[in-house]
């Protein structure tokens, strides 16, 4: 589980493993950042580990603090009835959807979702006041792709495609889509940062995740 939008978009769409490992020391920045402000003394989440490696960064001590607020708070989401899938929001703004064909699938991922979602809320906090989304936030967030679209499908392996669908705006969704039984796995829906455009949420704390079915 990739702990950010902008690693997720290097890793999925643009596939360049060089900007990979920049938006890895990126958040690695801005978790060091963060968690020095919140320990009032400086706190290196790469000191004793690989600074290329991203996985040792978030076993760090005071990373692991930190993540156990927001996960004792949250966990029970996936306990939400017929839940196959979440929205969640940064700084009063959406980040991302994903949605799953199946609950046992959902809940099985849940508890690595829940860490890579954390982990990317920690480092993106911002000590500023905003606006909770809605349920009208995300379903605008999920809609917005349907016009103006660009399609490329690759495959993956003989069970599997992977198909992109993107606008000039942005607005793109990821979906996996199993060959032989002609149907989608798992859809994830982002905005590409290189095309995002500025609000006045964007530096504002994180606040939540909400859930939603579809």
């Amino acid at each position: 589980m990739l702990s950010s939008r902008e690693l997720k978009l290097a890793a999925r769409h643009e596939k360049n493993q060089s900007k990979v490992w920049g938006k890895v020391s990126e958040q690695q920045n801005r978790l060091n950042d963060n968690l020095s402000k919140k320990n009032g003394k400086t706190i290196n989440v790469t000191d004793n580990a690989s600074n290329t490696s991203l996985q040792l960064a978030l076993e760090s001590d005071e990373l692991e603090s930190a993540k156990k607020e927001y996960y004792h708070t949250l966990k029970d989401l996936i306990k939400t009835e017929n839940a196959i899938g979440y929205a969640y929001a940064i700084n009063g703004e959406v980040y991302g959807v994903e949605i799953y064909n199946n609950q046992q699938l959902f809940k099985s991922l849940w508890d690595k979702i829940l860490e890579s979602v954390i982990v990317e809320a920690i480092s993106e906090q911002k000590d500023i006041d905003h606006e909770s989304c809605t349920i009208v936030d995300v379903q605008t967030f999920m809609d917005a792709v349907t016009t103006e679209n660009k399609e490329v499908v690759k495959n993956i392996n003989k069970a599997t495609n992977f198909r992109t669908v993107e606008n000039n705006k942005g607005n793109i969704v990821f979906t996996t889509e199993d060959v032989d039984k002609k149907s989608w796995v798992h859809k994830s829906y982002m905005k590409n940062e290189k095309t995002k455009t500025s609000d006045n949420n964007e530096n504002l704390p994180y606040r939540r995740i909400q859930q939603r079915n579809r």
